[in-house]
């Protein structure tokens, strides 16, 4: 994003660089992602069922009848 941000400050940002730039940031959000998501499921394997319902409470997903879904909060 730095990068991004000084190429159009100077003046420089070709087409091709950032088609490539952007491209390197949607990778590494989808790896954070991933990550993020990867650690909720995680968390279902190792908490007992009642701290899970108190987890998903606390997510605010029990009064939306999310279950053990991740609530994506209408995100695609």
């Amino acid at each position: 994003e730095q990068t991004l941000d000084s190429l159009f400050a100077e003046g420089t940002i070709t087409a091709e660089r950032l088609k490539s730039l952007l491209a390197d940031i949607a990778t590494l959000q989808g790896q954070l992602r991933a990550a993020h998501l990867a650690a909720h499921l995680t968390l279902l394997d190792v908490l007992s069922e009642h701290q899970i319902q108190e987890y998903q409470r606390l997510r605010g997903y029990a009064a939306q009848g999310q279950g053990h879904e991740h609530n994506r909060r209408g995100q695609p």
